[in-house]
């Protein structure tokens, strides 16, 4: 009897592990062949796209010194518009005084 359960352990524990090293088996060779694909990927993106990286960053920075004049001119603008708004504030004011004035 004792026999039988000791034979029936491996058989249980044989197959397991060699089913689990039959999955790591194919884990470990897909894991291969995507690591190759990957540093393929990864010697293309160094050939080119990170050799344009350096062009694209300081074109950016360009356009971030651009951006930032720009916005100094507006906020110029938004200051002297402001201004226009209060001084034509100002001098409505009377008038509109009269108006309601007027209509009472």
């Amino acid at each position: 009897m004792l026999l039988w359960v000791v034979i029936a352990w491996l058989v249980v524990v044989g197959g397991t592990t060699a089913w689990v090293g039959a999955r790591g088996y194919t884990t470990y060779r897909r894991a291969r062949v995507a690591s190759g694909e990957l540093q393929v990927q990864v010697g293309r993106l160094e050939a080119g796209g990170l050799a344009t990286l350096a062009a694209s960053t300081a074109r950016l920075q360009e356009q971030m010194v651009v951006l930032e004049g720009t916005m100094q001119q507006l906020s110029r603008a938004l200051a002297g518009l402001r201004v226009l708004l209060a001084a034509w504030s100002g001098a409505t004011g009377p008038a509109r005084w009269l108006i309601r004035l007027a209509r009472r």
